[in-house]
């Protein structure tokens, strides 16, 4: 390992660092999900605490996974790397099933949100849309069968994030705000 990898730590320019966060959204998508799990605290104070040790846990992981390319490999060389993670812990049957216990519950939280945005919105069974929904995703990964495919909809799914994060949700905020002091009033 090399640990000079990780210094400067700030050499990089506000422009370079909003570029990597366009780019870095996707790994972070999924928080989103609070917006809709959210009712369902009956205790948001005593909870709060446990969110956030669940976010400290899921920062610590990404912070593992990133930093371990950065120190096994060189600057030029994770260039060159699809996916260097993978590559450092050589994922192969036993790394990436056990991969897949990090990404179930994702998945799980997921399709749930949906299905309930699917009951909220058009009043349909929550049941229902997420068999519906299940087998939808299903039958649409089964299209996604070459790497060049994939990576389109990894960057498409990037950029769609990207705009949600920080576009859709700051104006929501903003209408919500303004309409209830308009109510007030």
């Amino acid at each position: 390992m090399n640990f000079g990898s990780l210094f400067p730590v700030f050499d990089h320019s506000l422009h370079e660092m909003w570029q990597s966060t366009k780019t870095m959204t996707f790994q972070f998508l999924g928080f989103e999900v609070l917006l809709i799990a959210y009712p369902f605290i009956k205790q948001a104070p005593r909870s709060h605490k446990w969110a956030q040790l669940g976010l400290a846990f899921s920062m610590v992981i990404y912070l593992i996974a990133f930093i371990l390319p950065v120190l096994y490999f060189h600057e030029r060389h994770l260039l060159t790397i699809e996916w260097p993670t993978l590559t450092v812990w050589k994922m192969e049957y036993i790394g990436m099933s056990m991969w897949l216990l990090v990404l179930l519950p994702n998945m799980a939280l997921g399709l749930w949100s949906a299905s309930r945005i699917v009951k909220q919105t058009f009043n349909f069974s929550q049941r229902h849309s997420l068999r519906a929904i299940s087998i939808a995703l299903f039958g649409c990964a089964l299209l996604f069968t070459t790497r060049i495919e994939i990576q389109s909809l990894s960057t498409f799914t990037n950029r769609l994030g990207f705009y949600t994060i920080f576009i859709y949700l700051p104006i929501l905020c903003l209408l919500q705000r303004f309409i209830l002091k308009r109510r007030r009033l």
